[in-house]
């Protein structure tokens, strides 16, 4: 597996700022490097390798056997995704046994390198405990996040997530949800659901915590996985059963189910009211009550002819586009359309999927099941269209946009545009492309969090990874959910993120910018030692890529190649 990464010069606005963030505590010791500088028998016959760890003029040896390495690998597996290439324990050559633990030897080496430069395993408790580095190197800091649990469990996970909103001053969590299940295409009757049961909208409190306990049984997620070794152990922890109040951060208040499907969601912070829309193109305003944290009907508006797949809400006026190629521009306060417009003919065969509205400039970003994305401009009626952004292929399943950056999945690529001011916006260019690590693996969510200058994007396959746009090179790859990542949301200044998956599980993950600060550094000082070894591939004749296995050749062939393929990375 090859990471396909495509990175183009930067603007200055999204360069990392090290110096406005706080690093004076690092989570890795400085120039910390990983080498196996041999191996040797065992008591029983067996081969044990020598791994070095040096930082700081401190240099320490910790010894494991394959055996070792190979039950992390398998915990690690279940935790992340695109995991750097592991040797294999039977092998397609006849190798003599010297050979073979030479062979895995430089194999090994590489995969530890190859963790030790990701921000995900390189602070994950198992990979501290397996190197020991918190024994070795006591500023080594652990990490504080790992997924907690939120579980829509009338569905039992029969049905997606379509949407999240996080209130952190009422600790409030909504969520709507639909049937993503193939039989639902069919109609009600085939739904593997209910009939009655193809979209809801469901309210969460956060729960009052609870003081320390000793029981393993009820203790959290993440204590279990520290503790937790083997590839026996971390299915264990993988098959906790999610429903257990006693692991969740929060409890159901509210659930209201619908016989029809949940398209799209909007939160009013400023007048703590929801815009729900639906299959049949009716948008129906929810408000929270104030008596317990549920949602009282309000309003409704039929404003489409079909399916609701957008509402966005920015400064007083809400945005929706349906699958009829309309677009409706809503007051929020008087709730009625105030200007839109069709697209159909602009569109043709193709149809509007999701949609962005900036109020400060009153643009409107449109995206399409093909690969373009229509800015108009709403300050008149009817709309002006000002430019076209073109995709790589399509079609645009998600969008953000922070006033200057306008983030997308456009296929099995995550994408960032700079969008010019007022007059200038057909000079909007391209800034950055991050393509899926899985060879097809489409983007259905993506975020850009302008506090830790990360772009994360959540895809068909259920990983999240965190991209730098300052290396072009991911900083984490997270095995989130079984299936496909309809929502990312940050909050807390992206310090938390929640996504929702069509497995009907929603997750929350905590970032810290200190570790997303060194990520960064750490993928750039790697990017640069990728480009280095390509411009003299003889000083590198024994390194591998992270990613793949190279075209393994017998250690006897003079033919032999084991240099580091570095064509994906030329552009860094």
């Amino acid at each position: 597996r090859r990471v396909h990464g495509e990175h183009t010069k930067m603007m200055h606005d999204l360069e990392m700022e090290s110096s406005s963030l706080d690093t004076t505590e690092s989570i890795l010791p400085p120039s910390l490097e990983v080498r196996i500088l041999g191996f040797e028998l065992t008591a029983d016959n067996a081969t044990a390798y020598r791994v070095q760890l040096t930082a700081d003029d401190t240099t320490r040896i910790v010894v494991h056997r394959y055996r070792d390495f190979f039950e992390l690998h398998s915990t690690l597996q279940l935790l992340f995704t695109n995991l750097p290439y592991f040797p294999p324990k039977t092998m397609q050559i006849i190798l003599e046994q010297s050979e073979l633990r030479q062979y895995r030897q430089e194999r090994l080496e590489t995969y530890l390198q190859g963790l030790m430069g990701r921000l995900d395993t390189a602070s994950h408790p198992l990979v501290l405990e397996f190197l020991e580095l918190t024994t070795y190197f006591p500023a080594y800091k652990l990490p504080t996040a790992a997924p907690s649990l939120v579980d829509p469990k009338v569905f039992e996970g029969r049905i997606g997530v379509t949407s999240v909103e996080y209130l952190p001053d009422e600790e409030l969590l909504f969520c709507a949800l639909q049937d993503y299940s193939s039989f639902a295409r069919m109609g009600r009757l085939w739904s593997i659901v209910e009939p009655d049961e193809l979209g809801a909208l469901l309210c969460f409190k956060k729960n009052t915590p609870q003081p320390p306990t000793t029981n393993t049984a009820s203790s959290h997620i993440d204590s279990t996985t520290a503790n937790s070794t083997t590839a026996n152990s971390a299915s264990a922890t993988a098959n906790i059963d999610s429903k257990s109040k006693s692991r969740s951060l929060f409890h159901e208040t509210f659930a209201q189910i619908f016989p029809i499907k949940v398209c799209s969601f909007a939160w009013d912070s400023h007048r703590k009211q929801a815009f729900v829309g639906f299959e049949d193109g009716v948008v129906t305003v929810y408000t929270v009550s104030q008596d317990r944290p549920a949602f009282v009907l309000s309003d409704k508006m039929v404003l489409h002819k079909s399916a609701v797949y957008g509402l966005h809400y920015n400064n007083g006026f809400t945005l929706s586009c349906g699958a009829d190629n309309n677009m409706c521009l809503i007051d929020a306060n008087e709730r009625k359309v105030i200007n839109g417009g069709s697209l159909s003919k602009r569109l043709g065969s193709h149809h509007l999927t999701c949609c962005i509205f900036h109020a400060s400039t009153k643009r409107a970003f449109l995206g399409s099941s093909g690969r373009d994305i229509y800015v108009y401009s709403l300050e008149s009626t009817p709309p002006q269209l000002l430019t076209t952004v073109t995709g790589q292929s399509g079609p645009i399943s998600c969008m953000d946009f922070d006033g200057r950056h306008l983030i997308f999945g456009d296929g099995t690529v995550a994408a960032v545009w700079l969008i010019e001011g007022k007059g200038r916006e057909r000079r909007s260019r391209q800034a950055a492309l991050f393509r899926s690590l899985t060879e097809g693996d489409l983007v259905r969510s993506v975020r850009y969090s302008s506090h830790l200058r990360h772009v994360v994007a959540g895809y068909e396959s259920g990983s999240v990874v965190t991209w730098s746009p300052v290396s072009g090179s991911f900083s984490a790859a997270i095995k989130a959910h079984d299936s496909a990542v309809n929502v990312i949301r940050f909050y807390d200044s992206g310090r938390t993120l929640f996504t929702g998956g069509t497995d009907g599980l929603l997750k929350m993950f905590s970032f810290n910018e200190q570790y997303v600060a060194q990520a960064s550094q750490l993928a750039s000082e790697w990017n640069q030692r990728r480009i280095e070894q390509s411009a003299n591939p003889s000083s590198n004749e024994n390194s591998v890529n992270w990613f793949q296995d190279p075209s393994f050749q017998h250690p006897k062939d003079p033919r032999r190649s084991l240099a580091t393929d570095l064509t994906g990375f030329d552009a860094f």
